[in-house]
């Protein structure tokens, strides 16, 4: 993938265990986003394609994108709805059956039940990413991709996700980009 004269990605070929943590791991502008955005099919390569089990982004990207989670860079919320609300909405979206189940599980499951009926403008920095964890990991999905989940988090929410990822990685695949090399 090129951005003008810069060459962002190049002659990347990855094959990715089942139910294993991957880590895409290296510094700001080394292509880390860049990859995620192909791999989920927002951005379209100039050359090449991706499999998420054995279906093709770029000429079966509606099948491919059901395979997987995603917790992206900069995801947003609408402040005066509640975490829970968003979960269900997410969870009707996306064809998931018994949308309000799952959401309170994935609540529970990241520690955010004690709050779910409260509007997300009260959230901290640290909670709404972990409404966005749970937002990626609610479909159950086999492929979850999380871009920097724990980038500018404090020890105690980063600890939290890390412990979340490898509890879910028993089940999935977790691939996530981190310019912490920890």
């Amino acid at each position: 993938k090129r951005y003008g004269k810069t060459l962002a990605v190049d002659n990347l070929t990855l094959s990715i265990p089942e139910k294993s943590i991957f880590g895409l791991i290296g510094p700001n502008g080394a292509g880390k986003t860049t990859t995620f955005g192909i791999c989920c099919g927002l951005i379209m390569p100039d050359k090449g394609d991706v499999l998420i089990n054995g279906k093709s982004i770029i000429s079966e990207t509606e099948e491919a994108k059901r395979q997987f989670g995603l917790l992206a860079q900069n995801s947003g919320f609408y402040p005066d709805r509640t975490g829970l609300d968003h979960l269900i909405l997410y969870a009707k979206l996306s064809g998931l059956e018994q949308p309000e189940e799952r959401a309170h599980k994935i609540l529970q499951l990241v520690g955010l039940h004690e709050r779910a009926e409260d509007k997300v403008k009260t959230y901290s920095n640290g909670m709404k990413k972990l409404l966005e964890v749970a937002q990626a990991f609610l479909a159950d999905s086999k492929v979850v991709f999380l871009d920097e989940p724990t980038n500018g988090l404090d020890p105690q929410v980063a600890y939290k996700i890390k412990e979340m990822i490898r509890t879910q990685s028993r089940h999935q695949t977790i691939i996530l980009s981190s310019h912490y090399l920890e």
